[in-house]
C-alpha cells in the first residue's frame, strides 16, 4: 500500500467520501425500516383468528362456522401447551398466536401486497439506471424517496377507510420509486470510490439495513401494542424520511468535482483512481455494449447471486416474523427483540470483514477477484446451511435455537456485500448505473419470488409447510456459491475499458478529466515545444 493510499484512508475524520456514504448509509435504514416495516406490522395488522375461519368457513361453505375448529392440528395443540396464545370465541381452544389485528385480508391478498412494491420497482428499473449513468444521482435519489414517503403516508389511511386494491396500488406506486433509488445510489458510489476502496463504501452503506434491523422490530412491535397501533410505524417512518431529506438536500453532492468542501489532496486523490462518470468533452457518452453484457460469465454469474439474495433478504425481512408468530409462538414483543438480535451482530461481521478484505487487496495479497470470492463463498455457504438447519430443527419448543441459528447464519452473510454485490459495480464503472439496475431488477424479481413460492407451499402455517420453503431457499442459495468461484470477477472488463474518452487536444479541454490525463497532455505540449525550439 503506497503512501498516498495511507494518507488517504477511507476511514478518516477529513474523508469527504465517506460522509457521502454515511449519509447514504443512514437514508438506507429510514428506507429499510419502511419497506420492511409491512413485513413486521402485518402481525399486528391482520387478525388471523378471523382469517383462518374465513378460510375454513369457505373450503366447508355449507357446513357451521364452527368448522373453523378443525384448522388446529397436533402442533398447534402441543405449542399452545407451551406457548401463551389467544382464546378462539368458537371453542375454548387457543387456536392461534393472534396479535388482535382489525384487518381481514386472506393470505393471498396478504402476498399479493408483500410483492407489490417488488413489481413497482422492476419496472422502473432499467430507466433509472440509464438515466444515473447520465444525470443526476443525487436529484433522482430525491425525488424517488419523496415519492415513497408521501405514499407511505397514505398507506394506513387508505387500509382503514379503503379497499384493499387502494393499499396495493400506493405500495405498488412507491415501488416505481424504489426503483429509481439503489442505481442511483450505485452510480454515485462509483462516483465518489475508488475500485479498491468499494468493499467498504459498500459494506458502510448497507449497514444501514442492519441498523434498522436491529432497531425498528422492537419499534414496531412498541406501536403494535400501543394507542398508535401499527399505523404509527407509517407515520414515523414518513417522518424520519421527511428529515433526511432535508438534510440530503444540502450535503448530497454528485462528485468530488462539485463538493465545496472537499480538499483539494483528496479530490486529485479520487481524480487519480476513480477511472470513469467525468463528464465526456465531445457531448456522447459511449453506447451500452448489450451483446456484451448480457453474455459475460462475470456479469451473469453475479446476477444470478443477487437473485438469490433477493430470497434472503424476502425471507429475513417479510417471512420471518411471520414464521415467528406462526411456527415458534412468540408473542408480539418477543418477535420484535428477538428479530433485532442478528442483524446487531451482522454490522460488526459486515465492516471488520470489509475492512480486512480491502487491506488485503489493497496489499496485493488477494486480487479483487478472489477477495470476492472469497466473501461470497463465506455468505452464500452460511446462508444455505442454516436455513437448512432452521427447517429441520425449528419448532416452537426450541426458539432460542432458531435464534441461535439466525444470528449465525447473519454473521457468515455479513461477508456478502464484499462478494458479488461489490464485484458487479467493479466490473464496468463507466455502466455502473445500467448494470445496477439489472442487479436491482433480479433482486426485487427475488423478493417476489419468494411470495409466489410461499403462496403455494403455506396454505395453513404448519412447520411442516415453512419446513419445505426454508430447504428450497436454503439448496437455491447454496448453489450460488458454485456459481460465483466457477466464473465470478471483480476486474474491470475489456468491452468496459474500451469506453474511455479519447484524450483531449489542450490542457484547457482537459480540465475534468484525471491527473494523469492532464500530465499525458502537458508532456506532449512540452515535447512540442522543445521540438520547435530545436
Amino acid at each position: 500500500m503506497g503512501s498516498d493510499d495511507e494518507a488517504h484512508l477511507f476511514f478518516n475524520l477529513y474523508s469527504q467520501r465517506m460522509y457521502i456514504i454515511i449519509s447514504l448509509m443512514s437514508g438506507m435504514c429510514v428506507l429499510a425500516y419502511m419497506r420492511g416495516s409491512l413485513g413486521m406490522s402485518m402481525t399486528c395488522m391482520v387478525n388471523s383468528t378471523a382469517v383462518a375461519l374465513e378460510h375454513a368457513s369457505s373450503a366447508h361453505k355449507h357446513e357451521p362456522l364452527q368448522r373453523g375448529r378443525e384448522i388446529l392440528n397436533e402442533y398447534t395443540i402441543k405449542c399452545n401447551a407451551l406457548r401463551r396464545g389467544f382464546t378462539n370465541k368458537f371453542s375454548n381452544s387457543k387456536a392461534l398466536n393472534d396479535y388482535g389485528g382489525d384487518i381481514i385480508w386472506s393470505q393471498h391478498k396478504q402476498n399479493l401486497l408483500l410483492s407489490s412494491m417488488s413489481l413497482g420497482s422492476i419496472i422502473t428499473m432499467l430507466p433509472a439506471g440509464y438515466l444515473a449513468d447520465r444525470y443526476s444521482p443525487v436529484t433522482l435519489i430525491k425525488v424517488a424517496t419523496l415519492t415513497f414517503s408521501l405514499m407511505n403516508l397514505l398507506f394506513p389511511t387508505l387500509a382503514m377507510y379503503f379497499n384493499f386494491w387502494s393499499v396495493w396500488a400506493a405500495r405498488f406506486v412507491s415501488g416505481l420509486g424504489e426503483g429509481f433509488i439503489s442505481p442511483s445510489i450505485f452510480s454515485l458510489i462509483s462516483r465518489w470510490v475508488p475500485n479498491h476502496e468499494k468493499s467498504q463504501a459498500i459494506a458502510l452503506f448497507t449497514i444501514g439495513s442492519q441498523i434498522a434491523g436491529v432497531l425498528f422490530p422492537p419499534v414496531t412491535a412498541l406501536f403494535c401494542a400501543s394507542v398508535f397501533r401499527w399505523a404509527g410505524n407509517f407515520y414515523s417512518t414518513s417522518i424520519l424520511m421527511f428529515v433526511w431529506l432535508t438534510i440530503f438536500h444540502f450535503v448530497g453532492v454528485d462528485s468530488p468535482s462539485k463538493s465545496k468542501v472537499i480538499s483539494t489532496s483528496e479530490r486529485e486523490y479520487l481524480e487519480q483512481h476513480i477511472h470513469s462518470h467525468n463528464k465526456k468533452l465531445h457531448g456522447k457518452r459511449p453506447s451500452i455494449p448489450f451483446k456484451q453484457i448480457f453474455t459475460s460469465r462475470a456479469v451473469l454469474s453475479a446476477l444470478y447471486c443477487h437473485f438469490t439474495f433477493g430470497l434472503y433478504i424476502a425471507m429475513v425481512s417479510l417471512f420471518m416474523p411471520i414464521f415467528f408468530k406462526e411456527v415458534l409462538f412468540l408473542n408480539m414483543k418477543e418477535n420484535g427483540f428477538y428479530s433485532s438480535i442478528p442483524p446487531f451482530f451482522q454490522i460488526f461481521a459486515k465492516i471488520t470483514w470489509a475492512i480486512f478484505i480491502d487491506r488485503l487487496k489493497r496489499k496485493k495479497i488477494l486480487t479483487h477477484t478472489r477477495g470476492c470470492r472469497i466473501s461470497h463463498a463465506i455468505g452464500s455457504m452460511s446462508c444455505g446451511t442454516f436455513f437448512i438447519l432452521i427447517g429441520y430443527f425449528s419448532d416452537c419448543s426450541n426458539p432460542m435455537l432458531t435464534i441461535l441459528f439466525m444470528t449465525i447464519m447473519a454473521i457468515g452473510t455479513g461477508t456478502s456485500s464484499s462478494g458479488a454485490i461489490t464485484a458487479l459495480v467493479s466490473l464496468a464503472p463507466i455502466y455502473t448505473g445500467f448494470l445496477t439496475s439489472i442487479s436491482t431488477a433480479i433482486l426485487i424479481s427475488g423478493t417476489m419470488a419468494l411470495p409466489l413460492l410461499v403462496s403455494v407451499i403455506r396454505v395453513h402455517g404448519t412447520v411442516e409447510e415453512w419446513r419445505t420453503v426454508f430447504y428450497i431457499v436454503g439448496a437455491l442459495t447454496f448453489s450460488s456459491t458454485i456459481v460465483f468461484t466457477l466464473f465470478g470477477e471483480a476486474e474491470i472488463q475489456e468491452w468496459a475499458q474500451g469506453a474511455s474518452p479519447k484524450l483531449p487536444s489542450t490542457i484547457e479541454q482537459a480540465e475534468i478529466l484525471p491527473i494523469e490525463a492532464k500530465n499525458l497532455i502537458l508532456n506532449e505540449e512540452k515535447g512540442k515545444e522543445e521540438e520547435q525550439q530545436a
